[in-house]
């Protein structure tokens, strides 16, 4: 799950110098991993300074070929007031060996999140037999859910101070018909207050993505080594639930935040209810701890409840509500997007979509 607040580059202002683990370099971007575990994408000028030491300690003129994931780096940036960096010039520090190349292609999937399934995440047991029936009924309703569609409506609100209470000033909404297909989510039709927008949601303010599973799977998969505490039994609309806090480490997080081509994998804590029945999430809170101090996200929350739609001839408990909360580092404000999902309905190849009325 990613939470992005994306702005456009303006021009650029503060120097800064990063130190960190190169995971990819091409001819118009690097990506590294800095010091502070922040993976930034940044831009590069038509002819970057390369370099590496010579025999003499003194900087030479290299080609792009001489870098690899993997290696340690040093790049002289400019860093702009959106928080984008534009990268200068680039010093190879270290060549990296074998493990550091494996652990750099896993550190970029991480952080784009492309290595965040069911498949053989989900194994062994705990000495809690509940939270071993919810992973197991996790691991059922997503090799079991079809294909579908669902009409998504995000209204977005600037709250003012960054206390996370105040729901704020409405900025805009956006309707989207949201496709999951083969685990995979797809947004189609966007309209931003009725209207087809120029630039994606994303590039105008928060957006959230993953409700469906990936941020349960974050929090149950065993891989992450969620730390759970039972707090007992409590009702959840009219369910009887069994409820958990939990907290997970920043060195085992999937959870990405993605802010200004920064992104970050925070430690976080939360709440998360199973219904006693079926052993299935009925809601799930979540709330990031310490974030770098020049990431320009300060604090992000999120909450998403369930509830039972029908697809087809079988009913399946999915999202009905959510809302995230990015609060902005140094301005004294946060984004709440409050979210709706609508008129659930099985997709295929015989299926179109289209909602010319609001789908209730």
């Amino acid at each position: 799950m990613s939470i992005p607040l994306n702005m456009p580059p303006t021009p650029q202002a503060t120097p800064e110098r990063l130190t960190g683990t190169l995971l990819r370099l091409n001819f118009v971007e690097l990506v590294m991993q800095a010091a502070d575990r922040r993976v930034i994408q940044m831009t590069l000028p038509a002819n970057p300074r390369l370099t590496r030491n010579s025999e003499d300690g003194r900087p030479a003129p290299v080609t792009a070929a001489a870098f690899e994931p993997g290696d340690q780096v040093t790049v002289q940036t400019q860093r702009d007031n959106q928080n984008w960096y534009h990268a200068e010039k680039v010093q190879l520090e270290a060549k990296g060996g074998a493990e550091e190349k494996t652990a750099a292609a896993q550190t970029l999937d991480d952080a784009y999140g492309n290595d965040m399934t069911t498949q053989a995440v989900f194994s062994g047991t705990s000495a809690d037999p509940i939270i071993d029936a919810a992973r197991a009924a996790t691991v059922q309703l997503t090799r079991s859910l079809p294909s579908f569609t669902v009409h998504q409506v995000t209204t977005r609100y600037n709250s003012g101070p960054a206390d996370l209470k105040s729901k704020g000033r409405k900025l805009d909404e956006v309707t989207a018909d949201l496709v999951t297909e083969n685990g995979k989510e797809t947004f189609q039709n966007v309209l931003v207050n009725g209207k087809k927008p120029k630039e994606a949601p994303e590039q105008t303010g928060a957006w959230s993505s993953g409700e469906y599973s990936s941020i349960v799977i974050e929090v149950l998969t065993p891989r992450t080594r969620t730390a759970f505490a039972a707090k007992g039994p409590e009702t959840v609309g009219r369910r009887q639930a069994w409820r958990y806090s939990f907290s997970v480490e920043e060195a085992r997080s999937h959870w990405i935040l993605g802010a200004s081509g920064q992104r970050y994998l925070p430690a976080f804590n939360g709440t998360i209810w199973f219904d006693q029945e079926t052993a299935r999430v009925l809601k799930v809170e979540i709330i990031s701890q310490y974030l770098p101090r020049f990431f320009p996200i300060e604090k992000v929350a999120s909450t998403v409840e369930y509830d039972f739609f029908s697809l087809g001839d079988a009913r399946y408990l999915l999202p009905a509500r959510a809302e995230s909360i990015s609060c902005t580092r140094g301005r004294n404000g946060c984004s709440r997007n409050q979210i709706e999902f609508k008129g659930y309905r099985k997709f295929g190849a015989e299926s179109s979509i289209s909602f010319d009325r609001d789908p209730r």
